[in-house]
């Protein structure tokens, strides 16, 4: 699939258009905090980390219009995989 992202101006103010990688960082950050007694409530937080050069944040930030590929695959390779077996059973 592919995203598109457009910069906060107007079109004339646009510097082109660049298909970018996707970037590897995030800025949003979720802690659990106590709100009552055995309660918990999720708190979100944003931060602004730089942008990865040639990412396309980089480019967003640089005015241009990013096409950035993007799989669906999400995985985490270096996970034990003997959980496989007990995924059935639940």
């Amino acid at each position: 699939m592919l995203n598109v992202n457009y910069p906060g101006r107007p079109i004339a103010q646009v510097a082109g258009t660049v298909v970018a990688r996707q970037g590897s960082g995030t800025d949003l950050r979720v802690a659990f905090v106590q709100s009552g007694e055995n309660e918990y409530r999720a708190q979100v937080s944003r931060s602004d980390p730089p942008a990865e050069r040639d990412s396309g944040e980089h480019w967003l930030e640089r005015g241009y219009v990013t096409v950035t590929p993007v799989s669906g695959a999400v995985e985490d390779r270096r996970a034990p995989r003997d959980i496989e077996p007990r995924l059935g059973r639940l």
